[in-house]
């Protein structure tokens, strides 16, 4: 199995269902250059940013700041990016599809 699809695999099965406590609200846009694209959004919960929370792209690790918020450039051909679950939070299955 190749790193990547371990990966997300791990971040769809791990992140959502392993987990007894998931995100509550987590927002995700892309902006597209050349031939990268930045990955940027905000997690929150009950309208406040959540800190240090994991964002990745199954290459990269980045942590939310103390806002909530992230930002990262990806290659144009990434297939996913994943938020992990911070202890004590819960899903609320609304699903965020960056356009």
């Amino acid at each position: 199995m190749k790193r990547r699809s371990f990966l997300r695999n791990l971040g769809f099965t791990g992140g959502v269902f392993a987990f007894p406590s998931v995100l509550t609200n987590a927002h995700a846009t892309t902006v597209e250059t050349d031939d990268q694209l930045v990955i940027k959004g905000k997690v929150l919960s009950k309208g406040k940013g959540i800190a240090g929370v994991v964002v990745s792209d199954g290459i990269q690790v980045f942590k939310t700041d103390k806002n909530g918020q992230y930002q990262f450039t990806v290659k144009e051909n990434t297939d996913f990016v994943f938020i992990s679950s911070p202890a004590g939070y819960t899903f609320n299955h609304t699903v965020y599809i960056a356009s």
